[in-house]
């Protein structure tokens, strides 16, 4: 299954320039999801520090597996939050041009928390990977 903009703004709260899905490229809900995401020049990210890569990154992974982890339920399109990071490590900064697929597996979900272990790959390179947990309350009033 293959998702597009309009869907992921379908599913994701989020809207730039704090989206970091362009499209989904496979997804199996629930399980695992590979995404994409296109680095242009304008975006916050290329004239960020480049210490804020990393944070751009960890953002990526959690709504790459926020994507993955409630598409086709009913937390789809509704509020979720980055709960912990754990293990996770910057290989190398992301910047302009970089076309980044990102790789996430949904580990373990229990009590409205998910975990989801996640690679965020220019090309062949690894660029970053870790874990992120992720709360993704069963209804509105859960917040």
């Amino acid at each position: 299954m293959n998702l597009y903009s309009a869907d992921v703004l379908a599913v994701l709260p989020h809207r730039p320039p704090m989206l970091r899905v362009d499209g989904v490229l496979a997804i199996e809900p629930g399980r695992r999801g590979v995404a994409r995401n296109v680095i242009s020049i304008g975006e916050p990210l290329a004239t960020s520090a480049p210490d804020w890569s990393g944070v751009w990154l960890i953002e990526a992974i959690a709504q790459a597996g926020r994507l993955t982890a409630s598409l086709g339920t009913d937390a789809a399109g509704r509020a979720g939050y980055l709960a912990s990071i754990e293990n996770f490590h910057i290989v190398r900064p992301a910047g302009p041009g970089d076309a980044l697929t990102l790789e996430v597996e949904v580990a373990a979900g229990r009590r409205g928390f998910v975990c989801v272990r996640g690679q965020v790959k220019a090309g062949d390179d690894l660029v970053a990977e870790g874990e992120v947990v992720l709360s993704m309350p069963r209804d509105e009033s859960a917040r």
